[in-house]
């Protein structure tokens, strides 16, 4: 279930915590406390709000990242071999559902340009 929260949430907007919902961003550094490299997700809000109470100290190393990808990758191809047509159906249907919600976006992208060009014009 982390998994799948994580996985969406990267897909949807980028690395983003289940706990506060801001981005996350690439932290690396030679040694730590114990003298052990760190390569790790931070949460970009905890510097600007420890001190308010508002964010906590929150992060996932990035081989847990890295694990819960390739666990997703290895059941989703799983599923495939094992039920080809109907993953097969559910790759069409969400790409139909994508394409869709790109046209309504680029609609009222243009619709917007539009307004702004005939406001300027007139």
């Amino acid at each position: 279930m982390i998994a799948r929260i994580l996985l969406l949430k990267y897909w949807q907007r980028g690395w983003s915590t289940a706990a506060c919902g801001q981005k996350m961003y690439h932290k690396q550094g030679n040694q730590d406390k114990h003298h052990k490299p760190h390569d790790e997700y931070v949460c970009s809000s905890y510097r600007h709000h420890s001190r308010d109470g508002k964010c906590t100290c929150h992060n996932i190393r990035v081989e847990i990242v890295e694990e819960l990808i390739l666990d997703a990758i290895r059941k989703a191809s799983g599923f495939a071999r094992s039920n080809e047509a109907e993953f097969i159906e559910r790759v069409r249907q969400e790409s139909t559902l994508q394409q869709e919600a790109a046209v309504k976006d680029n609609k009222k992208r243009l619709t917007k340009s539009k307004q702004g060009t005939v406001g300027d014009n007139g």
